[in-house]
């Protein structure tokens, strides 16, 4: 078999290898659904409104800043499809 009938195998592989993990990941995860790395999730700060300050405020904040660009959908990278 010829290099470029192989390479064109593989490169249909691997098309159908990206479409079955679309595929998974749409059964895994619901429509309009993203989802965030747990890390982010467990360091949501504790809200005590006995000492909710300045600094309280800023960590939830940045906290929840992060937590939306986690969630923000990944760009398609073109150049490999």
């Amino acid at each position: 078999m010829s290099a470029m009938l192989r390479e064109a195998g593989l490169l249909k592989e691997l098309a159908e290898a990206k479409e079955r993990i679309r595929q998974l990941e749409a059964e895994r995860v619901p429509e309009g659904w993203t989802p965030v790395p747990t890390e982010i999730l467990d360091r949501f700060p504790e809200l005590n409104m006995s000492n909710y300050g300045h600094d309280d405020v800023a960590e939830l904040n940045a906290w929840g800043v992060e937590l939306v660009l986690a969630a923000e959908p990944a760009k398609e990278d073109s150049r490999h499809d």
